[in-house]
């Protein structure tokens, strides 16, 4: 008999760690507005008008139009390779994952968009929740990873989790190096550059 395996429960989100929704949306942009196109690492803040990309105007369309695309988020490019995504599927084998996603759509609903995304990359059955609330689910689930590109959430996951076992990772992004609370910054979240460095920690733990 082989050895026990300890079950895992891997939380992922989508935009800006598995899919490049800065890209997407300033390409939307661009096609209507002639605006800059930019990808997630090279987003410096989280607002885009706070850096002068698109009016208030621009940014209230664009969010428009993409609620009324019943397909705009499956049409996002990747951020990883295809052989990260094959790690990934085979995660799933062995542990729970889910992923976790916080997104809009007046015409098709985002989570059937987000399988349909995550089928197009190799991910087989993808479990995917819609929602905002990244800690309340990770404690619903009993998360004991996690990884956001939104240093708010992987707070959130870290405070929230009941789990004394959950790992709030965060994914390196420029909109993301603010400064951190010693007392719950470097004691409670991980930074990490890539998301085969957290594939890699899920694996060792």
């Amino acid at each position: 008999l082989g050895g026990k395996v300890s079950r895992k429960v891997v939380m992922f989100d989508v935009d800006g760690v598995l899919a490049d929704f800065v890209e997407g949306f300033t390409r939307l942009a661009h096609e209507k507005f002639g605006t800059k196109i930019v990808t997630t690492p090279e987003q410096p803040s989280w607002n885009f008008r706070t850096w002068g990309l698109l009016t208030r105007a621009q940014e209230k369309t664009a969010w428009e139009i993409l609620k009324n695309d019943p397909m705009w988020w499956t049409k996002l490019n990747p951020m990883l390779s295809t052989q990260t995504f094959e790690r990934i599927s085979r995660l799933q084998k062995c542990h729970e994952v889910v992923f976790c996603t916080n997104r809009v759509s007046s015409a098709m609903p985002p989570g059937f968009q987000t399988k349909t995304w995550l089928r197009n990359q190799g991910i087989y059955m993808p479990s995917v929740v819609v929602s905002g609330k990244k800690g309340e689910i990770a404690r619903a689930i009993g998360a004991t990873h996690s990884i956001d590109d939104k240093i708010e959430n992987c707070w959130a996951v870290h405070w929230i989790s009941d789990s004394p076992q959950n790992k709030s990772f965060l994914i390196d992004r420029p909109y993301n190096r603010i400064q951190e609370l010693p007392e719950i910054g470097p004691a409670g979240v991980i930074r990490v550059k890539t998301v085969e460095e957290f594939l890699d920690a899920v694996e060792n733990d």
